[in-house]
């Protein structure tokens, strides 16, 4: 009689007949799979003929226990698609494909999705004032990047937030640089509304690029958004960049139209300083008179003297120093007059004690509100620049039957020419001046318009002597590489003094031989200064009765202080 086998005994073979079939389907399929390695997944290469499929790995502990339990009991349940753990597969599944984990490699194309799409967002921001937006975003992202976003969304129960103190173009960039990791600046404008939404939400990467940008690219035009984002924000260290830029250009920022609206404290800040770079206290004053004169306008009260006064403060007013003008500047442009009260900012009284001061100091008790400094502020470098005059031919006998090339600059050359027949290397100008001045330097031309040469070298030696004295006020030398077709400031390593109504006398001696020809104006003023010249130039090759020759220049401006 034929033994029967036990059902259980034949359930096992069939399944380990399966598994066998299954393994040997797998080896002809090896071709086609895709391997993945655990260590670099962007080494896959997936065909186009398994563009929907995935390579999942088993790791479920549950099944694994089941495999383990059919293998100890010999039972199976004939279902060749259970897989053991770990093994790596093809699954081809249609809708697992289409997930938007499964096309997003990288944490920046993750980010990106969240970003373009509302999916798995908590939160509701409305931005803007004039242009409101909507926005759906996630706190824990906007929770990473900023401790302001962090405490927004801290209460549960807030899930929506309005800001209207930002613009939604602007948090549009925030959100780039938050998820994307992008920061556009790409001009002043853009950057000084996007440092200011930076700061309120402490966003400091954001913050110190737009500061770099507006710091590197500021001018008189787009330097008053910036002030006043430095104010707004209450950022001390770009308003003192701000405030430097300003005392640099002081006498064209106070005759720009935007001086007109800037915060009072910036001008308080102003008229404390001490040093103030090129402008005249005369200037100072106008340009604080005119401010008070539109906060007036913009505040819509009348422009009297005493609104002007209120605008003003006593701290803006005390700090303005009337005893520094000229009596007859302070009588014309500051003084109160009958006739124009409205363009005053000081009483009949005061005007009265300052004049007097002005004319005798100490005569009259000053008011109290009136500064009492009588020097004038350290107006940094000052230039005096002298005016090409018409013509520029040779004097008599050296005239020459060639006109003077029309220029309206100073011009020099190398070599003889119809313009300029004999050269010189010893240059003279006597200057009187009208009120005392500290002389930091001179500037020169060079050599005009060569061919296929950028620079060459040059020693200057500028001595300075007084007609009160005979010896030497200052004596320097200058040695190095001179551009062509330019000018060289010559600084002094010390200021030289010059009194008011005393001749002083420049030399200047050159190793090159300069052809001169322009003549160049002998009165320049600059308030309260007036300047005089006279030059002199001792020619090489000239004849002996006419070795020095008048009226042709070679200093070009004077760079001093008051």
């Amino acid at each position: 009689m034929e033994s029967k086998r036990p059902a259980s005994a034949e359930s096992g073979e069939a399944s380990d007949e399966k598994r066998r079939k299954c393994e040997e389907e797998d080896e002809q399929k090896t071709e086609s799979k895709i391997s993945l390695s655990s260590g670099s997944r962007d080494e896959q290469n997936i065909q186009a003929s398994t563009s929907t499929a995935e390579v999942i790995i088993i790791e479920d502990k549950k099944e694994q226990d089941v495999k383990q339990k059919d293998k100890s009991d010999g039972s199976g349940d004939g279902n060749s698609d259970s897989q053991v753990a770990g093994e790596t597969v093809l699954v081809v599944n249609g809708n697992e494909s289409e997930r938007w984990q499964i096309s997003c490699r990288t944490i920046k194309d993750r980010m990106s999705k969240l970003y373009k799409s509302s999916y798995l967002t908590d939160c509701v921001f409305i931005v803007g004032d004039t242009n409101i937006k909507e926005y759906k975003l996630h706190s824990l992202i906007l929770s990473m990047a900023s401790p302001v976003f962090e405490d927004l969304l801290s209460d549960d129960t807030n899930k929506e937030i309005k800001i209207s103190d930002v613009e939604s173009d602007v948090f549009d960039q925030i959100l780039e640089y938050i998820y994307l990791d992008l920061l556009h600046l790409e001009s002043v404008e853009k950057a000084q509304s996007l440092y200011r939404a930076a700061q309120k939400f402490k966003l400091t990467l954001i913050i110190e690029r737009a500061v770099q940008l507006m710091m590197s690219n500021m001018s008189i035009d787009n330097i008053w958004p910036t002030m006043e984002s430095a104010r707004v924000t209450c950022d001390n260290i770009l308003r003192g960049e701000c405030l430097k830029y300003f005392k640099k250009h002081v006498k064209e920022m106070l005759k720009h139209p935007k001086f007109l609206t800037v915060d009072r404290s910036l001008v308080e800040d102003l008229v404390s300083e001490e040093i103030l770079e090129g402008v005249l206290e005369s200037e100072l004053v106008t340009g604080v008179t005119n401010w008070a004169k539109a906060q007036c306008e913009i505040n819509n009260i009348p422009n009297t003297l005493e609104s002007k006064r209120e605008v003003l403060g006593s701290k803006i007013v005390s700090k303005l120093r009337f005893l520094t003008l000229p009596q007859l500047s302070f009588v014309k442009e500051v003084a109160f007059t009958s006739t124009k009260p409205e363009d005053a900012i000081l009483t009949r009284e005061e005007s009265y004690a300052i004049l007097l001061n002005l004319i005798v100091p100490g005569i009259e008790p000053l008011p109290e509100i009136v500064c009492k400094e009588s020097r004038v502020r350290i107006a940094g470098k000052l230039r005096v620049s002298r005016k090409v005059l018409p013509g520029g031919t040779f004097p008599p006998p050296f005239s020459m039957p060639f006109p003077a090339a029309q220029f309206d600059k100073m011009v020099v050359m190398s070599s003889p020419s119809p313009l300029s027949a004999f050269g010189a290397k010893n240059f003279c100008c006597e200057i009187v001046v009208s009120y005392p001045i500290k002389l930091l330097g001179i500037q020169v031309p060079t050599f005009f318009l060569p061919q296929n040469m950028s620079e060459y070298e040059e020693n200057y030696i500028v001595t300075v002597q007084s007609s009160n004295s005979t010896r030497n006020l200052f004596h320097t030398t200058w040695k190095g590489k001179v551009k062509y077709n330019s000018q060289v400031d010559i600084m002094f390593k010390d200021s030289v003094q010059f009194d008011r109504n005393i001749k002083y006398s420049i030399y200047i001696y050159t190793s090159n031989m300069y052809y001169v020809s322009r003549r160049l104006s002998h009165h320049e003023n600059r308030p309260p200064v007036q300047f005089t010249f006279k030059d002199t130039v001792s020619y090489f090759g000239a004849p002996s009765n006419a070795k020095l020759i008048t009226d042709l220049s070679f200093l070009t401006e004077l760079i001093y202080n008051l």
